[in-house]
């Protein structure tokens, strides 16, 4: 099966997806909740967008488990996003492929 890399489009350049993973969450009773997130590759720092990307996935007011059935991901980027929403098109992308089981992560080959 052919993977694909997915990169975000920046003012700065570009953001390539290095991991996207699920997460499984934790309830409230059996101590502190899991929140998506989205971290630098190097060092591994949560970036400022992290909070957006859990709305973005979580219910109510997230897409992803809506489509993709899953509340908790962890997603690695090459480099920092800060703010802006430009971001959400590519993770979209990136959640998508990683379903389907076609998104290279890490030094997987890839089709494109």
């Amino acid at each position: 099966m052919k993977r694909v890399r997915v990169y975000i489009a920046m003012t700065g350049g570009v953001a390539r997806v290095q991991r996207l993973g699920k997460e499984q969450p934790r309830m409230p009773s059996e101590g502190h909740e899991i929140f998506s997130c989205v971290y630098l590759s190097e060092p591994w720092d949560c970036l400022p967008i992290s909070d957006a990307y859990r709305d973005f996935v979580r219910r109510p007011t997230g897409v992803i488990e809506r489509m993709f059935d899953h509340p908790v991901f962890v997603m690695e980027l090459s480099k920092r996003i800060v703010d802006g929403n430009s971001w959400m098109l590519g993770t979209f992308a990136a959640h998508a492929l990683l379903h389907e089981g076609c998104l290279a992560q890490g030094d997987d080959s890839a089709a494109i």
